[in-house]
């Protein structure tokens, strides 16, 4: 369970919303059990009707996602909760949100990866390329089957369980978080004041690469935020 709460909840509509959490508001939020009550269960769903709540969703085009891949996305809902199954289908915006690379960027996904498909690919990716505080991922390998926090201390087999992972990235520290578990990684470097960044689920920010076979369950991205790290564990436990 997560403590988002996205604000107007009752109003019987599908449109993107607020949303608090204990960090803050989130820049970008995906919900699934918002897509279950609005779209219905194991519907074809295309990338164009997944909703960013969050503040980015308020103040752009609150449903930018571009599809990547030849599979189909439906929701789906398990004693884990409502999720976006995504067998070798990713979700992506492409670069287009704004950031201040000398503070920090928080992501969380929650996740279960039925399958490593096409290689070397992306649980998520965020930002251009570029070498800044908005610009990491978490990756998968193939052989052995594998998620690979490459660069972050971090590697463990596939399985068939579900998992949360986040990433921090400040000027100065770069950590990823495991199932509560941090992992100590270099230190985080920033090139420029300002830039633009992205999002890929199953895939990468900026292009069309393979996905893999995931179950989404929850996904939050923070931008130009400093948070401690007891703050981070303490939120984690929550979800």
């Amino acid at each position: 369970m997560t403590n988002i709460i996205r604000l107007n909840e009752s109003i019987n509509d599908y449109a993107a919303r607020p949303v608090i959490t204990a960090l803050g508001e989130p820049d970008l939020a995906i919900r699934p059990s918002t897509y279950l009550a609005a779209l219905g269960t194991s519907t074809n769903i295309d990338p164009k009707q997944i909703l960013i709540d969050g503040s980015y969703g308020q103040t752009t085009n609150p449903a930018p996602f571009i599809g990547v891949g030849t599979g189909a996305m439906t929701v789906k809902s398990d004693a884990n909760g409502a999720y976006l199954a995504m067998p070798q289908k990713g979700i992506r915006t492409g670069i287009v949100m704004s950031t201040k690379n000398d503070k920090g960027t928080f992501v969380v996904i929650k996740c279960r990866l039925n399958d490593i498909v096409s290689g070397a690919e992306r649980l998520f990716s965020i930002g251009p390329g570029s070498r800044n505080t908005a610009n990491f991922s978490l990756a998968t390998a193939v052989d052995p089957k594998r998620v690979d926090g490459t660069g972050y201390g971090y590697s463990a087999p596939m399985d068939n369980l579900v998992h949360t992972f986040a990433i921090y990235n400040a000027p100065g520290a770069l950590y990823l978080f495991a199932d509560n578990k941090k992992y100590f990684t270099v230190s985080g470097s920033v090139t420029t004041p300002n830039d633009l960044t992205g999002v890929g689920i199953n895939t990468r920010s900026l292009a069309d690469t393979p996905p893999n076979d995931l179950d989404l369950y929850n996904f939050e991205l923070y931008l130009d935020v400093s948070l401690t790290e007891q703050q981070i564990i303490d939120y984690l436990k929550t979800l």
